[in-house]
């Protein structure tokens, strides 16, 4: 490999047959640097001005490996996944196919030994400034508490959900009744045109309760309509007051038919009978969904939306949620800025934090000086605070993807 000037390099690797093939290996050594507690690696992906046609397939693979507890992991440019392996080793992907990548890869990472651990990005922009903060629990081994839980499931069985999609709604649906924690309560409501309950009240997920909910699971047909608005209704009267968490998990294609249809009625609705603030989390089936509906519905009751492709697997994306949500780590967030006023934050509604989430908030922001970030929240029945103390707001263009 010989460097040639103006950030080419030339490497030699004759012969290559007439039409065939050689594999180039290429390995580099690069000193990383850190920025604030943020450590920043960006990977040269941008060959859209070299490429007449799109590549077949673009794959990142990104194994992370520190001495310190790893905290955040974020890539602004590219949707990546991120599977933690234990306290110090992290592993990225990205995968794509067909296209001409017009942008570098970015990875940002933090180290913590806190077990939450906070990062905090600002940038200057002409008009406007912006920050971001990511929040991310520690990693938890096998042993974590198991924190008892309300859940109630909400299928929908509607015509439109006919052939494969019920056959994985179901398949998701058994999944979960069969990891229930025996000191769980549960329910399930099956809906189309109208609303048909397991049990009027949760109930404990004892053998025999999880096997009459197997077979009522058995029994679900796809038919009729699509009444959205009163099955929701009919989960949250079931929700019981007290120190347990509370879930809702929505299976559902999205397109409201019977009954009330209106987006902003079903949100109002919804948002009336939620007094004990339930978390209310979407899993979206198929393409032709209603994501304003949908992802309102998870937004402001404190949950999350997740789509599913009709020809993708949602037993998989249900059970690696539902891991998730088995091991709340915090609940009842709030955030404050002290240094800075915040403004138009996202999320608006602040989620729970779980094993293995984390979260991202952005928004913009007005002051100057040295900020201080304090996330407070409760581990069950105990309040904790967690303090990301005087960061600097930095001029740095590194950060000029925030207004995006």
């Amino acid at each position: 490999l010989e460097y040639v000037g103006r950030n080419m390099f030339r490497a030699r690797v004759f012969p290559i047959p007439a039409n065939g093939e050689k594999r180039i290996q290429l390995s580099y050594t690069e000193i990383i640097k850190a920025e604030r507690n943020l450590i920043r690696y960006v990977y040269p992906l941008n060959t859209e001005r070299f490429s007449l046609h799109p590549l077949q397939e673009v794959t990142i693979s990104v194994e992370i490996s520190s001495k310190i507890p790893l905290s955040n992991v974020y890539s602004p440019s590219h949707n990546v996944s991120v599977r933690k392996e234990g306290k110090n080793k992290a592993r990225v992907s990205f995968e794509g196919k067909n296209i001409k990548p017009e942008k570098d890869f970015i990875l940002y990472y933090s180290l913590s030994e806190d077990d939450i651990g906070l990062s905090f990005m600002n940038w200057k922009g002409p008009e406007d400034n912006y920050y971001m903060l990511l929040a991310s629990p520690s990693y938890v081994g096998k042993k974590e508490k198991i924190i008892s839980k309300n859940l109630i499931l909400v299928l929908d069985s509607s015509g439109s959900m006919s052939g494969k999609k019920i056959k994985q709604a179901k398949e998701a649906v058994r999944f979960i009744i069969n990891h229930l924690d025996k000191k769980d309560k549960f329910s399930l409501v099956d809906f189309d045109d109208g609303v048909s309950l397991f049990s009027s009240e949760i109930i404990p997920a004892s053998r025999e309760n999880i096997e009459r909910a197997l077979r009522f699971v058995d029994e679900v047909e796809d038919s009729g309509g699509t009444n959205i608005n009163d099955a929701l209704l009919q989960a949250l009267e079931m929700i019981e007051p007290g120190e347990r968490p509370n879930y809702i998990l929505f299976l559902t294609d999205g397109l409201p038919t019977v009954g009330i249809t209106g987006t902003a009625e079903i949100l109002r609705n919804i948002s009336k009978a939620n007094e004990l603030k339930t978390r209310i989390i979407v899993f979206g089936v198929g393409y032709d969904v209603n994501t304003e509906l949908l992802d309102r519905i998870s937004s402001d009751n404190r949950g999350t939306s997740v789509y599913v492709a009709e020809d993708e697997n949602l037993e998989v994306a249900v059970s690696n949620y539902y891991e998730k949500i088995s091991s709340p780590v915090l609940s009842d967030l709030k955030i404050d800025f002290k240094g800075i006023e915040a403004r138009d934050s996202y999320p608006r509604v602040m989620p729970d934090l779980f094993k293995g989430s984390q979260l991202v908030l952005i928004g913009k922001y007005t002051g100057k000086g040295k900020v201080t970030v304090v996330l407070s929240g409760k581990v069950g029945k105990e309040a904790r605070r967690f303090i990301l103390r005087d960061q600097e707001l930095v001029k740095a263009e590194s950060y000029n993807f925030l207004p995006r």
